[in-house]
């Protein structure tokens, strides 16, 4: 399947197309021998809205067998140096949730609660906080990953406050 949303810069070419510059999607590939067992049950995008710009998600669910797995494409705001993009990201993960859980399967439900797996992937746009380039250069240099991304990354710290993204974990 292939899922595309977030269409920014939308301008027409005069012969009523319209043309986009930008946007999210996601295309799922398989092996040909399990097609048969492999049912797409939706593919649905997710604007954020004009204000937003190319950030928007995408979703697919598929069945495998007897498991339901829901992929989430997103591009969520950068904001680099705004008060309030953390939040901004936040709400943004909320909207992901609420619209395309309601819409990919169940309306009652959110997204988290209804598929036996769900996998997060794309540009969220999380940061390094709390230290200055030379700070972090010196941390690379010194092979330091590990208090750089346990104490530094926004996300790892969303995560360890189970504030979003509840019960998921990051790849090593």
């Amino acid at each position: 399947g292939n899922a595309k949303s977030s269409k920014s810069k939308v301008s027409g070419r005069g012969d009523g197309s319209l043309v986009t510059t930008k946007f999210t999607s996601m295309r799922v590939y398989m092996k040909s021998e399990l097609q048969q067992d492999v049912i797409l049950y939706a593919v649905v995008p997710l604007n954020f809205g004009k204000k937003d710009g190319s950030k928007g998600a995408n979703g697919i669910v598929l069945r495998a067998f007897d498991t339901t797995v829901a992929l989430v494409n997103c591009h969520l705001t950068a904001s680099v140096g705004k008060a309030g993009a953390l939040q901004k990201r936040q709400g943004q993960y909320a909207k992901v949730v609420d619209r395309l859980g309601n819409t990919l399967g169940n309306e009652y439900f959110q997204l988290n609660g209804q598929f036996h797996h769900v996998i997060w992937m794309g540009d969220m746009n999380y940061r390094l906080t709390g230290l200055e380039l030379p700070q972090c250069t010196q941390m690379l240099k010194e092979g330091r990953l590990a208090p750089l991304h346990d104490k530094h990354d926004e996300l790892a710290l969303e995560l360890g406050r189970g504030i979003i993204y509840k019960d998921f974990k990051e790849p090593e």
